[in-house]
């Protein structure tokens, strides 16, 4: 959130920006950390890229999968708290999470 209205005593310069301030994301409540991992075990060899650990929340995974996929240009699907996508991807989603802000951990 960014004032745009300058106010009595505030000023237009005021750190409520949540994408420039950690420490407003952090309370806020949207500091996202997602973990990497390439897996080739029980899918007939072909490589797979998980996004795990990240939010329960069926249209945020939803979102987030539908994003990547588009990305990568490439198929994957949603699994509980889990994003896979097909293919050796890690280097592109971890820049792409990268630059919406997001720790990216593996």
């Amino acid at each position: 959130m960014r004032i745009n209205a300058v106010e009595p005593g505030v000023s237009p310069a005021t750190d409520l920006d949540h994408d420039a301030n950690p420490i407003l994301r952090l309370i806020a409540g949207i500091v996202v950390v997602a973990k990497l991992r390439l897996e080739t075990k029980g899918r007939g060899g072909k490589n797979v890229t998980v996004v795990y650990d990240l939010p329960n929340n069926a249209e945020f995974l939803k979102s987030l999968a539908t994003e990547l996929k588009k990305a990568c240009g490439t198929g994957g699907t949603i699994a509980e708290d889990t994003v896979e996508i097909q293919g050796d991807y890690c280097n592109r989603i971890r820049q792409l999470l990268m630059s919406k802000g997001w720790t990216v951990k593996g």
